[in-house]
């Protein structure tokens, strides 16, 4: 037993030292500091208040996002308050089309939600159409994530009509 609390203990200091959490536009993300690109693993919102039981800010999330372009939810649980889905936004910068997709995750609890969004990654313009990671290194990052903010903001925007 305590070599796995020893262990658990490593971990968690190894991976505060590989990654870094910076301010960016009301959010803080998550970068990976031990690579050269500094890809950015996560994006945590801000905690919002909401007047709203968990599962009414699910159910209504779930209304929202099925009117809004680029976002489709894979799964919701309004008992546990929790709502998975995938983000996928075109967006233009440096006179080329770009896209940017994420993984949103909505916890909803009593009196307020968060959204957290990883695995980001935008399409490369051009030669394959593959996907990478975004990285805080790369011409253009703030653009694709401006994109992906936009589109959190507008689910935002709806919660509180």
């Amino acid at each position: 037993m305590k070599v796995r609390i020893l262990l658990l203990g490593l971990t968690l200091l190894t991976t505060a030292a590989v990654a870094e959490e910076v301010a960016y536009n009301g959010r803080t993300l998550e970068v990976a500091a031990d690579q050269d690109a500094r890809p950015i693993q996560r994006v945590q919102g801000s905690r919002y208040a909401i007047s709203l039981s968990p599962a009414d800010t699910i159910t209504k999330a779930q209304g929202c996002l099925a009117a809004q372009n680029g976002v489709t939810v894979v799964s919701a649980d309004p008992a546990s308050g929790q709502l998975q889905a995938l983000a996928e936004f075109a967006y233009r910068a440096r006179f080329t089309n770009h896209t940017v997709q994420s993984q949103w995750q909505l916890v909803a609890t009593d009196g307020g939600f968060q959204i957290t969004e990883s695995a980001l990654t935008v399409t490369t313009p051009g030669g394959d159409g593959g996907s990478k990671p975004l990285a805080q290194q790369e011409a253009g990052w703030e653009k694709s994530l401006d994109a992906l903010i936009a589109g959190e903001n507008a689910l935002v925007d709806c919660l509180y009509r």
